[in-house]
This record gives structure tokens, sequence and C-alpha cells, in this order.
């Protein structure tokens, strides 16, 4: 009983330090329209019950239909944003400061709970799940660290963006149906990843597939129990369906259309563009550029995805190929298709870079379930030696800068190390606190050590 309840304090040691580490490391301050388009919906959803906005409120990710501008994302993040900020704009009015003139702060506080939380959230359902499925595991944490320090996961945790509250509701979606048999939960959840990104979409059908099999385990009269879970996880995503739908018709004037079919023309054709007599400029021709392509899916984009030095997931995150091979070895199909699903998606956008942010940011949702199948963390010279690199890349973006210019060839080479030097005391304290938090996985993983005797 002692050896538990000192390995709960361990855990709740470093999801506490966790917390901090992404409040401490929130990186609103970066005037990336993403952020502010959806901060717009916030206050609009908040102050007006209204999806219209102001094209200056959006900068440039709009779509505009119907003579009104509006958000081009999913509303998801806007959604769940909104109570977040009216409880801080009355709060700011008793006690008489003008939330306008604190909307980055009120920007901080609402990425907090929408990004922060939520990669938290991932953290301890990921450790749930090896305590469920590999009890003899030893090293959990250490697992855990990996995806919460050495991937893009950190860096995405403390801007106002979708990807990790998609994430999220994926994972916990995964958890619900693969672990607790919780159908109506597991429907509810990917309903709100779908809601919150549309690529979320893409797992549904992976989903219904692992209900399948899950349901032929066990139960008298199998093909009944099927269907009664299907029913159940199809009656949990209506609920966010419903609200996709409404906000479809009140904006678009149809269920079935997105903020993508009217937003900026500078994302689709680049160059001049006139919408109700707004200039709009754009250079994207470069981004756009889809000569090697094939079915649609431009190769050398796919490639740059997974190996190249501004955007390559395994390059910037090698501890990432770890996990990938595991799902490999293992035959782990459901999240082999998750990640090769949002791979490909990803290579056939004509905007494949997804920006600025250093990474791929776009596979961001899946990411969680490259660390289900931990057979070659136990190789400890190989995940050690990669996982150290990933936390060192890792601490860098995010101390020195998580949005390089397009022009960029080499992320790390180029921007990030060499500005190190600029940003040493932010580096050197953050790269404290996460030697503290892998040094706790040590104790942990001896604790377990202990429990498995």
């Amino acid at each position: 009983m002692s050896g538990h309840k000192t390995r709960n304090k361990l855990l709740f040691i470093f999801f506490f330090i966790l917390i901090l580490l992404y409040a401490f490391c929130n990186s609103s301050k970066y005037s990336a329209d993403n952020q502010w388009s959806r901060y717009a919906l916030i206050k609009s959803i908040a102050l007006k019950g209204s999806f219209a906005l102001e094209q200056k409120d959006c900068m440039s990710d709009w779509s505009f239909h119907n003579g009104h501008y509006y958000s081009n994302k999913a509303p998801g993040t806007s959604y769940f944003g909104a109570p977040i900020y009216l409880a801080l704009y009355h709060l700011e009015k008793i006690f008489k400061f003008n939330p306008d003139a604190l909307s980055l702060f009120n920007l901080k506080i609402i990425s907090f709970f929408i990004a922060s939380v939520p990669t938290v959230l991932i953290c301890i359902f990921m450790y749930l799940f090896f305590l469920s499925h590999f009890p003899n595991l030893e090293n959990k944490l250490l697992i855990v660290s990996a995806y919460s320090l050495g991937t893009l996961a950190f860096p995405l945790s403390t801007m106002l963006w979708g990807h990790q509250l998609a994430a999220c509701f994926l994972f916990l979606s995964y958890y619900f149906i693969k672990i607790s048999k919780k159908y109506f939960l597991g429907g509810l959840f990917v309903g709100f990843a779908v809601f919150t990104e549309y690529p979320s979409a893409l797992l549904i059908p992976a989903y219904i597939v692992l209900i399948f099999f899950l349901s032929f385990r066990t139960g008298e009269k199998k093909s009944n129990y099927f269907f009664k879970n299907l029913f159940n996880f199809i009656l949990g995503g209506l609920i966010p369906l419903t609200l996709l739908m409404h906000y479809h018709y009140t904006c678009f004037g149809s269920v079935l259309s997105t903020p993508y079919d009217f937003e900026n023309p500078i994302f689709k054709d680049g160059g001049i563009s006139t919408v109700d007599g707004l200039l709009i400029v754009g250079d994207y021709s470069q981004l756009m550029n889809t000569n090697n392509t094939f079915l649609g899916i431009n190769y050398e984009a796919l490639l740059k995805l997974l190996f190249g030095a501004k955007k390559g997931l395994f390059f910037i995150y090698p501890i990432t190929i770890i996990g990938f091979l595991g799902l490999c070895i293992k035959r782990n199909y459901l999240c082999l298709f998750a990640f090769f699903s949002f791979l490909i998606l990803n290579a056939t956008l004509s905007l494949w870079e997804g920006g600025t942010f250093n990474g791929p940011r776009y596979l961001a949702p899946i990411i969680p379930f490259l660390f289900l199948e931990p057979v070659l963390f136990k190789k400890r010279w190989l995940s050690y030696l990669f996982l150290l690199i990933s936390v060192l890349n890792t601490i860098a973006i995010v101390s020195v800068n998580m949005m390089v210019p397009s022009d960029v060839e080499s992320v790390l080479y180029e921007v990030i190390y060499p500005g190190i030097l600029g940003n040493i005391w932010s580096f050197s304290f953050v790269l404290l606190l996460a030697v503290f938090m892998l040094s706790l996985s040590y104790f942990e993983n001896k604790q377990n050590l202990l429990l498995n005797k």
C-alpha cells in the first residue's frame, strides 16, 4: 500500500509541475492570425451571442458569406473558450478593468484552459491506459514524459489553437472505447474532436471497426451486442454533430457547408483578390506548388513532413520514431491508420506546411497514438538518446521562437540553437524543470519495479 501511495505522490508532483510549466511557457504573445480569429469568435459568442465578426478582428483568417465575416476555423475551440471569456469579462468589469485593454491577458488565460489543460489530461489518461493495458510496464511515466516534453504537444499546448483540444477529445474517445467500454462517451468525445478540428472525422470509421471487434469478444448475442454499442456511440456523437450543423447552417446557409468553402481567397489562389470591396494581398505561390504529386498526394511534402529540417516530425522530434516503430512491430493497425490518414491528408493540402509553426502542426491530434505500443521504449539506450534529443529540441523551440519565417530551411540550426544565448535564462529554467520531471520518471520506474515483484 505504501508503494502505491509513493507512486501516486510522484504522479501528482509530475502533473502539477507539468501544468505549471505549460503556463510559464505560454506563447499567446505571438501575433498568429490563427489565435486571434478564434479569440474573435470567442468574444462574439460570449458577448453578442453571434457568430458574425469584424474582418479586422479575424486578421487574415476569415470566411465571408452573405455579407458577414466569420472565423475560418472549426468552432469547437471558440465554443469552449466562450464561457471562460465571459467569466473573465465580468470579473474585469467588477474590478473596473477594461476587458479590451486586457486582450492578451485574456488570450493567455483561455489558451491555458483550452490547450494546456487538455494536454495534461492526455498525459493522465495515457498513464491510465498503460496501467490498464500494460500493468507490468515499468517506465510508464517516462513515456508520458516523452510525449509531454519531447513532441510538438509542448509548444502547441501554450497557444490558442485547436490541435491539442482535438487531440484530447480523440484520445479520450479511444480510451473510453478501448478500456472503459463506454461507447456513448466514445462517440461524444470523437464528435467534439470533429467539432474542434474537422480532420478528426478520419478516425470515426476506425473507431467503429474497433467497436465491432470489441463487441465480438464479449457478449452472448454478439451481433446484437455490436449494434447496441454502435447505437450508443452514434447517440453520443449526435450531440456535438447537432451543434456543428447548427453553426454551419447559421453561418453558411447549409449544414454541409464549412468555413473552408467561403474562406479568404489568398488561402486558395494566392495573389491579389477583392472581397466585399476589400483588397487582399497574398503570396502563397511557393507553398502552393503541387507539381510533385501522385494521386493528389504531394510526395515531396509527405517526405518533408517526416524528415525535413524545417517541418519534419521525425527530424525535430525523433522520439516519435521509437513510437512509430513500436506500432509497426506490434501491428497496431488502428494507430497506424490514424497516423497515415492524417499524414496523407496533410500532404494533399496546398498549404501543407501549416504556416510558420516549428513542426507539422496538422499531425498534432494523432501524436498521442504514436506512444501506445511501448515495446521499443524498453531498449533503454536508443529511447533515452532519442528522448534527450527531442526534449532539448522542444525546450529550445519553446524558449527561443515557435514561429519561424517561411524562408528558413533548417529551423533548428539557423534560428533555434543560435538563439539560445539570447534566451539563456528561460531555456535554463525550462530545462531544469524538465530534468526534474524526468528524474521523477526515474523514481516512478523504480517504484513500479518494487510493485511488480
